[in-house]
């Protein structure tokens, strides 16, 4: 077995040495909390093993709670106890997502940012996010439509609409998948925390 540098787990059957050595890169923060890992193909290359042996060191780092996948989008670094999953906040106006920002991260909550659907897409497809805070006018693309796309990517996500026209609302209609809550704009720092506390249940904060 070829094994990268720095890895030298001990020996053993291969699926055991490459589980020992993807948990010393879990362990020491080489993939941090909700991360997406390298594919399983590009894994078993760099390791020097097969898929299915690969796949079995997986499986067990599955079983133990190291890693999350995600069928169709990959696999993630697992998420332990007392670290905190980041919030994503979409708005295509850095004020407004300073502002948002400056609540969240008083709260405790970890904090991601993207400016455009396209930038919160990739942004969910590489980290494993709690809730997202979307603006119904993301640039780009408006946010109810990013919606659907937002939760395929991450199915437990829980989504806030920060609305301010009546419009927005009633697009949501056509829509097969809504927010958990919506809060208008301009909203209140209160209201950032009430929609915090209901988590992923459905309503709207007034």
């Amino acid at each position: 077995m070829r094994e990268p540098p720095g890895d030298r787990p001990p020996a053993g059957p291969r699926y055991l040495r490459v589980y020992a050595a993807l948990r010393e890169r879990l362990r020491t923060g080489v993939y941090q909390p909700g991360q997406r890992l390298p594919n399983q193909l590009q894994l078993a290359r760099e390791f020097g093993v097969s898929f299915m042996t690969l796949r079995r060191a997986i499986e067990l780092l599955e079983r133990d709670g190291h890693l999350v996948s995600r069928h169709g989008i990959g696999t993630f670094a697992g998420w332990q106890a007392g670290v905190v999953r980041p919030v994503l906040v979409v708005d295509e106006h850095a004020a407004a997502r300073a502002a948002l920002r400056a609540v969240l991260e008083a709260e405790g909550e970890a904090v991601v940012e993207a400016a455009t659907a396209t930038a919160a897409l990739e942004v969910a497809g590489q980290v494993a996010v709690a809730r997202a805070f979307v603006d119904a006018r993301a640039a780009q693309t408006d946010g109810v439509a990013l919606l659907p796309r937002l939760r395929a990517l991450a199915p437990d996500v829980a989504i806030v609409l920060l609305w301010s026209r009546a419009e927005e609302l009633a697009a949501l209609d056509d829509r097969d998948i809504w927010p958990a809550i919506v809060l208008r704009k301009p909203w209140q720092s209160a209201q950032v925390r009430a929609a915090l506390r209901l988590g992923g249940r459905t309503g709207a904060v007034d």
